[in-house]
C-alpha cells in the first residue's frame, strides 16, 4: 500500500475545487468535507478492502496530530501509514 499510488492518480477535480475557493492545491485541509470525501474515494478505489469508516478513522487520527493543513503529499503518506496499522473492515 503506497501513498505514491494514491498521489499519482488524477487530482484535477480536487485542484479545480481548491482553485474555486482560492486555496493552494498542494495543502490538504482535513477539516474540509470535500477534501476528505475526495481522498476517501481515491483510497477506496485502489483499496476496496477498507471501508469508508476505517479510512475516515485514519484521516481523523492524522488530523488530530496536525494543527493546520499540511502538504497534500505528507498528509496522504501519513493517512496511508495509519491505514496500514488497521485491519480492513469488510462490509457485511
Amino acid at each position: 500500500m503506497s501513498a505514491s499510488l494514491i498521489l499519482s492518480g488524477s487530482w484535477s477535480v480536487y485542484d479545480d475545487y481548491k482553485a474555486s475557493i482560492a486555496q493552494n492545491a498542494t495543502i490538504f485541509q482535513p477539516n474540509d468535507i470535500f477534501e476528505v470525501r475526495f481522498l476517501t474515494e481515491k483510497i477506496r478505489v485502489l483499496y476496496p478492502q477498507y471501508t469508508d469508516v476505517v479510512i475516515g478513522l485514519s484521516i481523523h487520527q492524522v488530523n488530530r496530530t496536525l494543527y493546520a493543513g499540511c502538504s497534500r503529499n505528507l498528509f496522504v503518506q501519513l493517512v496511508m501509514e495509519n491505514l496500514l496499522q488497521r485491519k480492513p473492515l469488510y462490509d457485511l
